[in-house]
């Protein structure tokens, strides 16, 4: 299983993938005066509940548009896995090409979202991100 997260500037999504499927979810605010110990607390919460045991994971992935979030959250994931947090970033090699004039300025939700459209549906594709900013690629 892995642990996936989407921090966006509204919720922390987070979800469990095995063998490639979606089996829970949840979210919450996205909350800059959370500390990392509380977002230990609802991550700790979320798979307790669902009655899964932290061994069975395989890592986790995070991706953030709250860098200053970004640091506390991964430090709650690898704290309560006790394994590395991968965070995506535009230095992953994912084999997806960026081509745009300022790649600092592309949130990681994009990288992810298309990397995952990609994968399911091949290119050209056209993605929409409906969020607290809607995105359309």
């Amino acid at each position: 299983m892995i642990l996936l997260l989407d921090l966006g500037n509204t919720n922390l999504y987070v979800g469990i993938i095995k063998e490639g499927t979606l089996i829970c979810e949840f979210r919450t605010d996205s909350d800059l005066n959370r500390s990392s110990y509380m977002y230990l607390d609802l991550l700790r919460n979320f798979i307790e509940k669902n009655k899964f045991n932290t061994n069975d994971f395989e890592g986790a992935i995070l991706s953030s548009v709250i860098p200053s979030l970004t640091y506390s959250i991964s430090k709650s994931v690898e704290d309560l896995l006790q394994k590395p947090c991968l965070i995506l970033s535009k230095e992953i090699k994912s084999g997806l090409s960026i081509r745009i004039d300022n790649p600092s300025e592309l949130g990681t939700d994009l990288i992810a979202d298309s990397i995952g459209a990609i994968k399911r549906y091949g290119a050209p594709c056209i993605i929409c991100d409906l969020g607290t900013a809607n995105k359309l690629l």
